[in-house]
């Protein structure tokens, strides 16, 4: 015989009034260490992927781009189901802050332009500064074209 799991992720509704009930006698402090406790033991497999695994999947995926990039279409369709709409609106402005930015366009303007924060401006500019950066070595390969 089988147990099924209860509705609502495992808290029934004999669960929820138990704990209503325990919950109207005990004192603040009880309460709290009684959903500490729940907390705990219920969400114990809830755990952060570590840093290690994080870098793994994100090399399979560059590698899943860089294989399969000259198809532009096959390219946007991924990008705007990877991405929430807002970061692939995002990533496009990004890259017209470094093509401004490495014109000579100043902050305010740019900003003022994409109609941004001058904060997001600086950020841009920052990484573009960096030597070693992406946006750098992008810019140095791409040169005039740009």
């Amino acid at each position: 015989m089988t147990r099924e799991n209860p509705p609502y992720g495992g808290f029934s509704v004999l669960r929820a009034f138990l704990l209503y009930a325990v919950f109207t006698i005990l004192d603040d402090y009880c309460i709290i260490v009684l959903v500490r406790w729940y907390i705990i033991i219920n969400f114990k497999h809830m755990t952060r992927i570590t840093k290690e695994q994080s870098e793994k999947y994100t090399e399979e995926l560059i590698n899943i781009i860089h294989r399969n990039g000259e198809d532009k279409n096959l390219l946007r369709e991924f990008l705007k189901d990877l991405l929430t709409p807002s970061e692939y609106r995002d990533m496009g402005i990004r890259w017209q802050i470094v093509k401004r930015l490495v014109k000579h366009g100043k902050h305010r303007e740019i900003a003022s332009d994409l109609k941004i924060g001058i904060a997001t401006v600086g950020r841009g500019s920052r990484e573009l500064n960096d030597k070693n950066g992406g946006f750098w070595l992008m810019v140095k390969r791409l040169g005039k074209s740009l």
